[in-house]
């Protein structure tokens, strides 16, 4: 290997130190915490149909695709009529409530930022997401 080769890679991992380092003594001299998001667990549909009462299900889904069919007694949930949404979701919502979010199918982005949401408002650790959303919801 060539001597060049070498005292370059010796000087990038020196840099890679040297910037690593000063991370670790800013974070800990401005008392800076890195804190994960707050996550919301999901819950099947057969763990949620072992117990119904205290449920409150809130579709986030476009108006038009919850006009056309939804999960009995949802709630229309919009994002872009947050605080609208909530306050009629508030006359459902009592503690201890569980409150079940979905979307299109798994993985929706805007149940999961809905969810997040919810959980701040409503100061409750019982908001769920529904486990592979609307798609997952039995049809018979």
């Amino acid at each position: 290997m060539k001597p060049s080769l070498i005292r370059s890679a010796l000087i990038q991992m020196a840099f890679l130190i040297l910037v690593s380092g000063m991370l670790t003594w800013a974070t800990a001299f401005w008392g800076i915490q890195w804190k994960r998001p707050p996550e919301v667990r999901s819950l099947s549909i057969a763990a949620i149909q072992k117990d119904l009462s205290n449920l409150v299900w809130v579709d986030v889904r476009d108006f038009d695709r919850f006009d056309s069919a939804h999960i009995p007694d949802a709630l229309f949930f919009s994002e872009a009529e947050h605080d609208k949404s909530l306050a009629h979701l508030l006359r459902l919502w009592k503690p201890k409530t569980r409150v079940v979010v979905y979307g299109e199918g798994p993985g929706s982005d805007r149940a999961q930022r809905v969810a997040l949401q919810l959980k701040k408002d409503l100061h409750s650790a019982d908001v769920f997401l529904l486990e592979g959303g609307w798609a997952a919801w039995p049809r018979n």
